[in-house]
């Protein structure tokens, strides 16, 4: 599994952003690959976002974020946040057993 760790701040609307993301999302959903994504909000910095995509590979990952559609749409965000972009493994893992949940 490959995961992208973003943690995003953004430095105009917040509203565009959530925007921006979501078509971006959708955009990522119809790549192969993609296992799942999330875009979470700092509830102690408002401004504060950290996307989560996790993949089945890298090569996943890599063929998506170079079409152009993706390029165009993230590209949308320049000048509205400042990213700090992670590319992880992951090390540890789990889920809650079937009668906790």
């Amino acid at each position: 599994m490959y995961v992208i760790a973003n943690r995003i701040t953004v430095t105009g609307s917040t509203e565009l952003y959530e925007e921006i993301y979501a078509e971006g999302g959708a955009f990522m959903e119809r790549q192969p690959g993609l296992i799942r994504h999330q875009l979470v909000r700092s509830l102690h910095e408002p401004d504060v976002y950290f996307s989560l995509a996790l993949w089945a590979d890298q090569e996943s990952f890599e063929r998506c974020a170079q079409q152009h559609e993706f390029k165009e749409i993230f590209g949308r965000t320049k000048g509205l946040v400042d990213i700090d972009h992670h590319r992880c493994a992951v090390v540890s893992a789990g889920e809650p057993a079937p009668a906790a949940r």
